[in-house]
Order: structure tokens, then sequence, then C-alpha cells
């Protein structure tokens, strides 16, 4: 796994967690970086920053690549040159976990659940930035 974040403090938790290589985007090139890294292109770009850094994603990835969006935490809607989706065969997929979840509360829930049980098997550790206490009583 390769992270690219905006600050050094946001890649040194990529790095906490396992990635295997980060790219600083707003000191480096994202897809010049990512190319190097992985030896020709991604296989998969995970997209919740948007903006001005989707394009330089959408070109990191491979032949059958694929940039899937999850958020625009930058700020701005992206937009991507359709030519490199069709050129190269990639893939531009939009994930929007909440409209899926109010539609299949079934599947929400299993998914949770699986979720629940990497945490609580110790496969999967997730970053607690902060707390808040849980109410002793409901009003």
């Amino acid at each position: 796994m390769i992270a690219a974040a905006s600050t050094e403090e946001k890649l040194a938790a990529a790095r906490s967690m396992g990635a295997v290589a980060t790219i600083a985007y707003e000191q480096e090139d994202l897809k010049t970086r990512a190319r190097e890294i992985s030896g020709g292109g991604v296989d998969v770009v995970i997209d919740s920053v948007g903006g001005r850094h989707s394009e330089p994603a959408l070109r990191a990835t491979r032949k059958f690549g694929r940039l899937c969006v999850i958020g625009f935490a930058s700020g701005p809607i992206a937009t991507v040159p359709l030519n490199q989706v069709l050129l190269n065969n990639r893939s531009v997929i939009g994930i929007d976990w909440g409209m899926w979840a109010m539609g299949d509360l079934g599947g929400n829930r299993e998914l949770l659940a699986e979720l629940m049980e990497l945490v609580e098997n110790g496969r999967l550790h997730p970053t607690v930035r902060w707390s808040v206490p849980w109410p002793t009583s409901r009003r």
C-alpha cells in the first residue's frame, strides 16, 4: 500500500498503519512518484481528497486501473480527462457508503459486525483521535 498525504504527520500515521511507501503530494509529483514506487502504475487509488489531486491520481494508475472516489476533503469536486479513462481502459468508481447503508440496512449491519470482529481479533487497529463519554442516562 502506498499512502499519499499533505503533511508529514499524516504520512507518519500511514506508515505506522502499514503503508510500505508514502508520497507527500504537496512536495512531490503524485503521478510520477506513484509510478516509480509501483513499477509502472498502481492498480487502485482510493481518492478521498478530490480537487486538483484526482487527475494525477488517475494518471498514476496502470492500464485497467481503478480510481475509487469516496469524497472531496479538499473541497472542490474534481474533473478528470476521460481520454485517460478510455485510452487506458481505466475505471472511475463512485462509492457512497452512506447511501448504500441506508438502502441495505442488513448488509450494512453485516459489514459493521465483520469490521468489529476484525478489531476484536486484533487484525485491524483503528486510530482513536478523541473519545466522547457515553451518556449514563437518556433524556
